[in-house]
């Protein structure tokens, strides 16, 4: 309709102006402020001075609050990517902490299983270690489910406990 408008009077600011303001709420602001100016420069004063005075400062009020739409939108703008970048950070930070602890527990499974093995019988020794290694499945799948709250690997995680306390139900065993 404001086309149309603009169609039929293309020389009535106040059409632009009202078209800038209308291309700011959809975030067109430099469209929005060419428009505001094109309004300015399209403005007479004709009649009373004091209203062509105020026609110009409304249209500058107008330009004001777009380039504060604008600059609040880039703001926001930035300000996401900037929580995008925080938060490609933490997971970073999250995968170097869960690989750092799985090699800890891997270390701790190899030492662990050659102290186990030394003076026990082979039954014995195997047992343990089977123990061991699901006690090292349970606790590096808890340390997971900690650092990563989102449920989308959560069936391979809960096959991972399972496994790791059959491990050592199946350990005990072999030990008993």
């Amino acid at each position: 309709a404001l086309e149309k408008a603009i169609g039929r009077s293309p020389t009535y600011a106040k059409y632009h102006c009202t078209k800038g303001r209308l291309l700011a709420l959809e975030n067109d602001y430099a469209n929005a402020l060419d428009s505001v100016r094109k309004a300015i420069r399209m403005e007479t004063p004709t009649g009373n001075a004091s209203s062509y005075s105020l026609r110009i400062m409304q249209y500058q009020s107008h330009m004001v609050r777009i380039q504060a739409r604008s600059e609040i939108h880039r703001l926001n703008v930035q300000h996401a990517r900037m929580n995008e970048e925080v938060d490609k950070m933490r997971s970073s930070l999250m995968n170097n902490v869960e690989i750092i602890a799985f090699f800890s527990g891997v270390i701790s499974f190899v030492i662990g299983s050659l102290s186990l093995a030394e003076g026990a019988t082979p039954r014995g020794a195997a047992g343990l270690i089977v123990i061991l290694l699901g006690a090292l499945l349970v606790v590096f799948n808890c340390f997971s489910l900690l650092l990563h709250t989102e449920t989308k690997n959560l069936p391979v995680r809960i096959a991972v406990f399972v496994v790791g306390v059959v491990c050592v139900a199946g350990g005990l065993l072999f030990v008993l």
